[in-house]
């Protein structure tokens, strides 16, 4: 997200827990700290890779309970409905990207071995 929309959000509501990262790299911390850093770009890399590995862990995680596209579609599902319960700073739903939806739809025509 693009970072002073970020931050706009994160005041309007401080204490959901959705602002805290649990990634290696943030460690807890509210993701305020990134674009607060002196040259954001080069945190802001290393937390999407280090929160796109815990992803991996989880979804393997989700495999001895459901084939990896249903665990998947529940991810996907999971983001979606975490964007919807935010707001923006002018009290707009917060959307969630178009790629979530698409990853949904694409996920409920595939065969589930």
């Amino acid at each position: 997200m693009l970072g002073d929309w970020f931050l706009k959000a994160y005041l309007a509501h401080p204490r959901l827990p959705v602002w805290q990262c649990g990634c290696w790299f943030c460690y807890g911390r509210d993701l305020t700290w990134i674009p607060a850093y002196h040259q954001p770009k080069t945190p802001a890399f290393q937390h999407s890779i280090a929160a796109i590995a815990d992803l991996g862990v989880q979804l393997r995680a989700s495999l001895t309970r459901m084939n990896p596209i249903q665990a998947w579609d529940q991810m996907v599902i999971a983001a979606q409905l975490a964007h919807h319960a935010l707001t923006s700073p002018s009290r707009r739903p917060w959307i969630p990207q178009d790629f979530l939806g698409h990853w949904h739809h694409a996920s409920a025509g595939l065969p589930v071995c």
